[in-house]
């Protein structure tokens, strides 16, 4: 109807453009999740809209934008419209179609979502789709975008986005953004040579897994604090396409920053990086460490092990907090012990069976049993208070309502620091989790 009303006027008043937000579809989900995800695209739409210098919602071009509960629905719209060419992905944006795909990630049960709401990682990665189909609507030239410019505004404003509707935390205290933090840091300490240059013709392509993507993203929000992305972004929506579009926003990139005066770049950069402070390194995704219940999830194939980088210490220390495990295909959650060179200590608590004391040997990738105790008191979709305290080299562990295990830790070293594990395909919630040392 709005549509018709729209041509009505164009008839008798001249030309008239009709446009609205991007179209949200979450069928499968519950109210509390749609309106998470249409927070997330509104809020990229408003940051996109800023940084690009473009009223995004004043174009139409009916992007639509779609969750999918399974994983099945999503690889089959992949294949429908890219011949399944991101069927790993999880996610896609297709510039042709006006349409971006998300399947739900990590799978984690309704329950789940009814009490901590959509994963983080979802949230991200609505926000990072939503960008693209932004970017499809801010710039004509979009498809002549280099790596670094497209996919690093992505992951920027995908960040800010979701940080701005208060739904996740900091960039240091997040493990998500804390984690690309050490990626980027750790990449050019392995990497003495790689620079500017390198990241603006794309050569960080190669660079595998998530560290590329970081890089990028850590570079946008670089220029953005140096106040420069917005006459970057100015530059790159005056020029046309082809395929010189690539060396002439590069020359102009570099152009603005002598400008600015940053003639040594790259240790500009590094110094930028070694300003932070992140706390957690994520090894497998995910774990949300923000607000009052931190979510933790884990894709089918990869134990989800994330480490704060609190150092437990040499005397006598406490961890305490309670946790949630939900009905999945797995039910377990880990609590992780003093990091080392040679080791540490994994507390796996499985709902409706036990705990049971792992030493994981790192060196050659040995897994130790210290203990086993069988706890059915341990219930799905309930609370278990969980205490471990090390005083004077004796572990002891209190997991719900079981008696104390007690664990001789003279031989091990408890120093390092602690972390939070969830096994394959498992799902829940810790709530309250403290450190005493």
């Amino acid at each position: 109807m709005l549509k018709l009303i729209a041509i009505v006027l164009c008839l008798h008043f001249g030309s008239f453009v009709f446009a609205e937000p991007i179209k949200v579809i979450c069928d499968e989900f519950a109210d509390a999740q749609v309106q998470e995800m249409t927070d997330v695209v509104r809020a990229v739409e408003e940051q996109s809209s800023r940084i690009f210098g473009v009223d995004v919602t004043g174009i139409d071009d009916d992007a639509l934008i779609e969750l999918h509960l399974q994983y099945l629905d999503y690889k089959r719209v992949d294949e429908e419209l890219n011949n399944g060419r991101f069927r790993r992905n999880w996610s896609f944006s297709n510039g042709g179609a006006r349409q971006s795909h998300i399947a739900l990630q990590p799978p984690v049960p309704t329950e789940m979502m009814d009490v901590v709401g959509l994963p983080l990682q979802t949230k991200i990665e609505i926000a990072h789709s939503a960008v693209h189909l932004c970017m499809y609507r801010a710039f004509p030239n979009s498809s002549s975008h280099t790596g670094w410019f497209s996919e690093g505004l992505a992951v920027y404003i995908a960040e800010e986005a979701v940080r701005s509707i208060d739904a996740m935390g900091s960039k240091v205290s997040e493990p998500w953004t804390s984690t690309e933090i050490i990626q980027v840091v750790d990449y050019f300490e392995e990497h003495p040579k790689f620079g500017i240059d390198d990241l603006l013709n794309d050569v960080d392509k190669d660079i595998p897994g998530s560290r590329m993507y970081a890089m990028r993203g850590l570079f946008i929000q670089w220029l953005d604090e140096l106040g420069l992305l917005n006459e970057v972004v100015s530059e790159a929506r005056r020029f046309g396409g082809g395929d010189s579009y690539a060396d002439k926003l590069n020359s102009r990139v570099d152009q603005i920053m002598l400008d600015a005066e940053i003639s040594d770049r790259d240790s500009q950069f590094r110094s930028w990086l070694a300003e932070f402070e992140p706390q957690w390194e994520q090894l497998n995704r995910s774990l949300q460490a923000s607000g009052d219940l931190w979510s933790h999830s884990a894709f089918s194939s990869r134990n989800a092990n994330c480490w704060n980088n609190q150092e437990l210490g040499d005397g006598n220390w406490e961890i305490s907090g309670s946790m949630m495990i939900f009905e999945a295909e797995k039910t377990q959650l880990n609590i992780l012990l003093g990091r080392s060179e040679n080791g540490y200590i994994s507390v796996a608590i499985t709902a409706n069976w036990g705990v049971t004391v792992f030493y994981r040997h790192t060196k050659d990738d040995r897994w130790e049993r210290l203990e086993n105790v069988e706890v059915k008191s341990n219930d799905v979709d309930e609370w278990i208070d969980f205490k471990i305290t090390n005083r004077k080299d004796r572990l002891m562990i209190k997991i719900g309502k079981q008696r104390p295990i007690r664990i001789d830790a003279s031989e091990l070293d408890l120093s390092g620091a602690w972390g939070l594990g969830c096994q394959n395909k498992s799902a829940g919630v810790w709530k309250d989790v403290k450190i005493e040392n």
